[in-house]
């Protein structure tokens, strides 16, 4: 079993010592009052007069959007507790954290007034009979990000925050999340949850339903009292629990790599309403559980089960548009009429080159400089035509790359 899995096993060799049973009757019971007091934050955490997370929790009902962004601040404002358990134990306080969610938009919709159409009172009687769907919280902070290099073991487990480029995005696939299996001895059906991120599932190590076979032979009902013990199971897949995933790989920001150094990358995973939300080359902060994930080596090695490697379970995300590397592609009216008026100049080939670098003078810059502003304007397209120009579309035109040659 991964040593960062959402389970805690306790053995008790001492019958006579209560001390593990009452860590963990204290585990449950804080567990119980972090959900209370997050389900109380969502419903009465307000800036000014405006109820921040009530608010945004109904208009995403509403839209048929089941997730809640929060903002690990407030949380801080409201109770420090919380956010402790938070940065500690994410992977054992998020669900909880989301079943208080659940729980205040239950009673959010239950104290909604219900208006003469059909919604407001569809509204009211999912909140009555408790039919609201899981929520998934996702995290955003205003925290400086910390270099992907100074991740080590002791963040293992816990929250982090990152920023980088996203190098390669997969395309969306399905993750089970709740496996039905059957024994195909004595046919009994099990439900295995499965770990989160990249971790698989862990199927019985034998059945513990009654033997079939036992209940035909004499004694009958003693008999039948001995269990299956199949270990061969069919997966209903039919009947399992899928939600969505995408792989992600995340690589440093060029800025913060050292001088010599080669740029690192990690494993994210997305899941739910997180996937399919950026493609490769943006720039990106996340928040998430740094983890691991046994590596399948070679089939049948010793090895197979002790190689593992890092990744993120990404549990917040944000795409950077300004700061050191960045760039907004989004502009103004006003900015495109500036851009097309300019390119209608007949010397706006001349103005360019002379505004780079002004203090470095002298004929032999002439051609230097026109050559790197046909490099900052990633120079012009150009249309074949006939057959080729149909098939291979537009290209880049000859003259900047005669230029960058040159200077070589």
């Amino acid at each position: 079993m991964d040593f960062d899995s959402d389970r805690v096993t306790v053995v008790n060799t001492n019958p006579q010592y209560t001390g593990a049973a009452q860590v963990v009757d204290e585990s449950l019971f804080e567990k119980e009052r972090a959900r209370n007091s997050f389900r109380e934050f969502v419903r009465n955490f307000r800036l000014g007069s405006d109820f921040l997370y009530r608010n945004q929790l109904l208009q995403r009902y509403r839209r048929g959007q089941y997730w809640l962004e929060i903002n690990i601040g407030h949380l801080h404002d409201y109770e420090a507790r919380l956010l402790k358990h938070l940065q500690d134990q994410p992977a054992e306080y998020l669900p909880v954290y989301e079943k208080g969610a659940r729980e205040a938009l239950s009673q959010l919709l239950l104290e909604a007034p219900v208006g003469g159409g059909m919604e407001g009172r569809e509204e009211r009687e999912e909140g009555m009979e408790g039919g609201v769907a899981d929520i998934q919280l996702t995290l955003k902070s205003e925290q400086v990000p910390r270099p992907l290099r100074q991740l080590a073991a002791g963040n293992v487990g816990r929250l982090v925050k990152v920023s980088g480029i996203i190098t390669g995005a997969s395309a969306v696939r399905a993750r089970a999340v709740a496996v039905r299996v059957q024994c195909s001895q004595c046919h009994l059906v099990k439900v295995i949850p499965a770990q989160s991120g990249f971790s698989g599932i862990q199927l019985p190590t034998y059945c513990e339903g009654d033997d079939p076979n036992a209940m035909v032979g004499e004694g009958g009902a003693e008999a039948g009292a001995g269990k299956c013990k199949s270990r061969n199971y069919v997966i209903l897949a039919d009947e399992s629990v899928y939600i969505d995933q995408q792989p992600l790989k995340l690589q440093e920001s060029p800025e913060t790599v050292p001088t010599g150094e080669m740029p690192r990358s990690i494993s994210l995973s997305c899941e739910r309403y997180l996937a399919d939300r950026v493609a490769a080359g943006t720039r990106v902060s996340i928040i998430g559980i740094f983890s691991t994930f046994s590596h399948m080596a070679a089939r049948g090695t010793a090895a197979s089960h002790a190689v593992k490697s890092a990744y993120i379970r990404v549990v917040g995300l944000e795409v950077e548009v300004e700061g050191a590397g960045r760039a907004s592609t989004s502009f103004t009216p006003k900015e495109e009429e500036l851009f097309v008026s300019m390119a209608r100049q007949p010397d706006i080939y001349q103005k360019l080159s002379s505004s780079l670098a002004p203090s470095i003078s002298g004929e032999y810059t002439v051609d230097i400089k026109k050559a790197l502003a046909c490099q900052l304007l990633s120079g012009s397209r150009k249309t074949l035509p006939g057959e080729e120009g149909r098939r291979e579309g537009s290209r880049r035109g000859g003259r900047q790359g005669v230029r960058c040659r040159d200077l070589a």
